[in-house]
């Protein structure tokens, strides 16, 4: 098989999708059953390697601009024309994934990546063009796919009952860890740890992009209900990048580093991540709302007890290696805190269950599972 691969959202800083596209297109080069991918943006063909370079200049630059949706229509118009015009690969079995929700207008058997319904389930968490832009080319998008993927079985559930599709068409694919996320020593993790000035801290991790749906503004209100002897041995770590509508969030943080219980430390280099996850005390993931939900899973690998929601896919990914309950109720959130941090047996039962749950979802099974979604879609498209 033959694939063209969008790579748009692959730039640094990684989070999120990018990661998913990178750990997917790294996957597909070595896959036996691909012949040739092929990377795109913008329409034109790149080379993955020189997409993680840095963030291109030109899009620091419109995210800062107004219209926002104007710029995105005139960029899918730029692509489209470059798609239609763009010489047709002269090997058989080509398919085109989009692993971002809205594809281009291609000639190719099509293959939809749906990661989450957030912009439908909770608008109030995005800015209004975001919800416009996906409500705009969503439908469309999904309507010309060949298969569509989902990357867990509750966003598949969620796409079904909000779209009209035949439920062949929508297939659950879920990510994978990568392997680096594993135990380790303390003498393995001794560097990061100095790297951030995390020293002799026994701390909380909490990664991911500062936005609203990432609850942390309850985090925080549920971990000043503990004691303050609790708060001082095990301070919250704030890793991720900025994100949006978060400006009280930023105003909380602030507070709470005056005083020390939350030490931020901004967007998490890939490369350091590993480490930051195995050298915490415990992980805190309490989202309001996730598609997957891949830092839980991560800590997880890393043996690092892990407290998450009990809501939308995060069950599903943690099962039983993780404590969960409803985090929009503080008072459960803290209580669960307490114990992640102080109950020794519940600890070690998650530092053992955590890595063998993770071991069932590996990046090779998820592009495995891709490919055949890939040669799915070329029978459905014969």
């Amino acid at each position: 098989m033959h694939i063209l691969l969008n790579a748009d959202c692959i730039y640094p800083p990684l989070t999120g999708i990018g990661r998913y596209a990178f750990r997917l297109a790294t996957g597909l080069q070595a896959h036996p059953r691909i012949q040739r991918l092929d990377t795109l943006a913008g329409g034109r063909e790149v080379d993955l390697a020189s997409r993680l370079g840095s963030e291109p200049r030109w899009l620091r630059v419109a995210k800062k601009l107004p219209f926002q949706n104007l710029l995105r229509r005139t960029y899918e118009h730029v692509r489209n024309a470059r798609e239609h015009s763009r010489q047709a690969p002269t090997t058989k079995d080509v398919v085109y994934h989009e692993p971002r929700y809205i594809a281009a207008r291609v000639r190719y058997p099509l293959v939809v990546t749906v990661h989450d319904l957030s912009h439908v389930r909770h608008p109030e968490f995005h800015r209004p063009d975001a919800v416009e832009h996906l409500e705009r080319g969503l439908a469309d998008s999904l309507a010309r796919a060949a298969r569509i993927i989902t990357v867990s079985e509750f966003v598949r559930d969620e796409v079904l009952e909000h779209f009209d599709l035949p439920p062949d068409k929508v297939v659950a694919v879920k990510n994978g860890v990568d392997p680096v996320f594993h135990p380790m020593r303390p003498e393995e993790t001794q560097a990061v740890r100095r790297k951030f000035g995390l020293e002799g801290k026994d701390y909380i991790l909490a990664i991911g992009t500062l936005e609203p749906r990432k609850n942390l503004l309850r985090l925080f209100d549920a971990f000043s209900r503990l004691p303050d002897g609790v708060r001082r041995r095990h301070p919250i770590v704030v890793g991720g990048a900025g994100g949006w509508l978060n400006e009280n969030i930023s105003q909380r943080l602030r507070a709470l580093e005056s005083r020390g219980d939350v030490i931020r430390l901004g967007y998490v280099p890939e490369a350091d991540l590993p480490a930051l996850y195995a050298g915490a005390w415990a992980c805190a993931y309490p989202s309001v709302y996730e598609g997957f939900g891949l830092p839980a899973l991560e800590a997880m690998a890393a043996g690092i007890p892990t407290l998450t929601s009990n809501a939308s896919s995060l069950p599903e990914v943690v099962g039983d290696a993780a404590l969960t309950c409803n985090t929009t109720d503080v008072a459960s959130l803290s209580e669960h805190l307490r114990r992640l941090l102080e109950d020794d047996p519940l600890r070690d039962r998650l530092r053992r269950a955590g890595p063998i749950r993770a071991a069932d979802m590996s990046w090779d099974r998820c592009v495995d599972a891709t490919v055949q979604v890939y040669a799915d879609a070329l029978q459905a498209a014969r």
